[in-house]
């Protein structure tokens, strides 16, 4: 039992990457944990949005700590 149907939240996840990537990302994460339990199918369309999510997350970080660099070279 398990194996012959994706997990719904990895489904969930991977939609949400477009159009929400903090819930794809979170339903990313909670679709690992499940399908680690059930032993459903999904583990990649999980682990995309979880990815896509990090590297967003950097780069808006990235992009903050740049911003707040070049407002104090300015002063």
């Amino acid at each position: 039992m398990g194996k012959e149907k994706y997990n719904l939240f990895s489904i969930l996840a991977i939609i949400f990457t477009f159009v929400f990537y903090p819930l794809g990302l979170i339903f990313g994460i909670i679709a690992l944990s499940q399908i680690k339990k059930t032993g459903e199918k999904g583990r990649g369309l999980a682990i995309v949005p979880i990815v896509f999510g990090i590297v967003i997350i950097a780069l808006v970080m990235i992009g903050i700590i740049w911003v707040v660099i070049q407002g104090i070279m300015a002063s």
